[in-house]
């Protein structure tokens, strides 16, 4: 029985496989990534291509990844280097040794446009009424657009057109070739602030920041064209209101050639300030204010373009100002009125230009004891003839003819140093009416691709 026992104790061992002779061994990927000049890379994505087991190399470089197929691709990958792919089979060898080659910076293309404006040789730029409002930190403010551009210095807080070092009367402004009453707003303790009208009652602006001829005249900086849309091919209306206020448009074609348009803006920043502030600066009253445009423009083959615009806008606002001697409010309200006029004929060789403005402004000021009341009227004629002589040579010559009536009064400090209320004041006061008669001719040679030569002559007498 005993040897029975054993026996059948045998048979049953026998009978229990043995994994260590039946289970093959496990496999796995070892190996190192780096350079070419043998440094390690740690960090680095190692893995497989077929399952995407994979792992991370340590510091010294090293990776270990288990693997059940007979071959595979190895696929070694990291930041700055060229990714690196290896087919393995069967016996795989004790250790991979993997290099990556440094990655050349791979850069998008940028597209670089300043200020979005399109300038030319002519050493003009061209804004339309989208990239005025669009341009950011301009709050859709035509000066705040034209002073992104080269050659315009930005000097305080206002929105001045200083050009090249000149003061910003220097730089003159035109609707419709007619010169605009006075582009200057407001001259606060803070900066010049001009005004010009709403960029979507315009066509395009222009502003030439030099290499302009005779046309213009005087010692100027820059000139800045601005041309109101033309007649409207189709009825548009538009509306939009916001926290600083509210605007309507109205345009309607009246036949095949003839169209008018009606625009009002009610801007009003109290709502704005209650939301996001004021900044460092503190308004009583917020600023405020309206426009009202209209116009009417026809055009016939035979006649030409004629168009008339006219506008009034009226602004108020109240800023703290601190002098050494005295902190209170500087207080300032403005209302204008303009009329422009303007006809215009092309031919192949032949560009006519009339233009007539008329306009008044009248501003008051108070800070303490300064208190001055400003009053404005002007008168401007304008007419250009220009030839086209070739594709290479144009002629103009023209006149123009301006009427100003300046008249200011009120009461200023009587010195500087001390202008709180109840100082000591004097009253001043003034009315005069001067005239202004120019003509000039120039002619505008293309010399060749890249240099044009503008030469002319003019006469101005101003009394």
């Amino acid at each position: 029985m005993r040897n029975a026992c054993a026996a059948l104790t045998l048979i049953l061992l026998g009978s229990i496989p043995s994994s260590a002779s039946t289970q093959s061994p496990a496999k796995s990927i070892n190996g190192v990534v780096q350079t070419r000049d043998r440094r390690q890379i740690a960090n680095a994505n190692v893995f497989i291509l077929e399952t995407l087991e994979g792992a991370i190399t340590d510091r010294d470089g090293k990776f270990s990844i288990p693997v059940s197929d007979s071959a595979v691709t190895l696929v070694a990958r990291s930041l700055g280097f060229i990714p690196v792919t290896l087919k393995l089979a069967i016996p795989f060898p004790d250790s991979v040794i993997i290099t990556l080659e440094k990655a050349a910076p791979a850069l998008d293309p940028i597209t670089i446009v300043a200020s979005a404006y399109t300038a030319n040789e002519e050493r003009t730029a061209t804004l339309t009424p989208l990239e005025v409002v669009t341009i950011p930190g301009t709050a859709a403010d035509i000066n705040r657009a034209l002073q992104t551009l080269p050659g315009v210095q930005q000097v305080d807080e206002g929105t001045g057109l200083f050009v090249r070092g000149g003061d910003a009367y220097e730089t003159k402004v035109f609707l419709n070739d007619a010169s605009l009453v006075n582009p200057v707003d407001i001259q606060s303790p803070n900066g010049t602030f001009m005004g010009t009208v709403d960029p979507f009652l315009l066509d395009r602006i222009v502003f030439s920041s030099g290499g302009f001829g005779a046309r213009y005249g005087n010692a100027l900086s820059a000139a800045v064209s601005l041309t109101t849309q033309r007649k409207p091919d189709r009825r548009e209306i538009s509306a939009s209101a916001g926290l600083a206020g509210v605007s309507l448009s109205l345009a309607e074609p009246i036949r095949r050639h003839a169209g008018v348009r009606v625009a009002g803006n009610l801007f009003d920043l109290r709502p704005l300030i209650a939301v996001n502030g004021s900044g460092s600066h503190d308004y009583d009253p917020a600023p405020s204010g309206h426009d009202l445009s209209g116009s009417l423009a026809t055009t016939s083959p035979r006649t030409g373009e004629f168009s008339v615009f006219a506008i009034q806008q009226a602004s108020k606002l109240g800023v703290s100002v601190a002098e050494p001697t005295y902190t209170g409010n500087f207080r300032f309200t403005s209302r204008s009125n303009l009329a422009v006029a303007s006809w215009r004929r092309e031919t192949s060789q032949l560009q006519s230009t009339i233009a007539l403005s008329a306009g008044n402004t009248d501003k008051n000021e108070l800070y303490g004891a300064f208190d001055l009341e400003t009053r404005l009227r002007q008168t401007h004629v304008f007419a250009q003839q220009e030839w086209i002589a070739s594709d290479r040579m144009t002629v103009r010559g023209g006149a123009e003819l301006e009427a100003l009536n300046a008249q200011f009064e009120g009461t200023i400090p009587s010195t500087g140093i001390d202008v709180a209320p109840g100082s000591r004041t004097r009253v001043i006061g003034s009315s005069k009416t001067g005239t202004r008669s120019g003509v000039f001719l120039e002619s505008d040679a293309r010399i060749s691709r890249t240099m044009r030569l503008i030469t002319g002559a003019r006469s101005d007498w101003s009394s």
